[in-house]
């Protein structure tokens, strides 16, 4: 995919003749107060890729794209899953297990054949294998130009973004009251801030997680670098208007 063109600034949802347009505005909202505006800008690594509002915590007008993706991604058909997969990613989620990965790659330097000959060490070979399958990329590189530095950012942005695109994709599917969404979400913000800085740390976090998890198998690892890399520096994406 091409990006740079698709960034010439942002528009009103009504302005778009492209399903692929980025840093869609809704026409219907007025805006967030800030600190609003940055709970719902952690779902945006994801939610750019779903063509997702900006501005408002209503992530779309096609309530059956949001119905669909949770029931297929997630596993999500009514509220009672809604409720119950956004509170146990909230108190748990990936993010033990990924920086344990990530130091266990650190400490072995990516070499699985270091692991223990058994079914943990199997199951964690595999993460191994989905990390060490990026790191030819350019975009990876560019990212993560010095890995043993790098990725000591962690992998804690990977829970927060999806618990955040989660809950406004339940919330626009009727799964979730306004006030049960903004509870979630204000509850992600508050940890977010405490386990980064900047947008930068958090989109690296975020991108090194994914690769954990699947490496580049969907042949989409750069486009997710690269929308990451203009949520980061693009003068009308979200990450740039509200700092962290």
């Amino acid at each position: 995919m091409a990006l740079f063109n698709l960034f010439s600034g942002k528009k009103k949802e009504e302005e778009y003749d492209d399903e692929n347009e980025y840093f869609i505005e809704n026409p219907d909202t007025d805006a967030l107060p800030d600190e609003l505006q940055f709970g719902i800008s952690l779902s945006q690594v994801i939610g750019e890729h779903n063509s997702f509002y900006i501005d408002s915590l209503l992530a779309t007008k096609d309530v059956n794209q949001c119905k669909e993706s949770m029931r297929k991604w997630y596993r999500i058909n009514s509220s009672q899953e809604a409720h119950e997969f956004i509170q146990s990613r909230t108190k748990e989620g990936f993010r033990t297990l990924y920086n344990n990965i990530i130091d266990l790659y650190l400490k072995t330097n990516g070499n699985p054949t270091l692991l223990p000959k058994n079914d943990w060490g199997g199951e964690i070979a595999g993460y191994f294998e989905n990390l060490n399958s990026v790191l030819p990329l350019e975009e990876f590189k560019e990212w993560f130009p010095n890995p043993k530095k790098d990725f000591l950012v962690g992998c804690d942005a990977y829970d927060y973004g999806r618990i955040a695109f989660v809950a406004r994709s339940c919330y626009t599917a009727g799964y979730i009251t306004e006030g049960q969404a903004w509870t979630y979400i204000d509850e992600i913000a508050r940890m977010a801030r405490k386990s980064f800085n900047n947008w930068e740390d958090y989109g690296k976090s975020y991108l090194l997680a994914r690769a954990l998890w699947c490496g580049n198998s969907y042949d989409d690892f750069n486009d997710f670098a690269e929308v990451t890399r203009y949520l980061v520096e693009d003068d009308d994406s979200p990450w740039v208007m509200y700092e962290w």
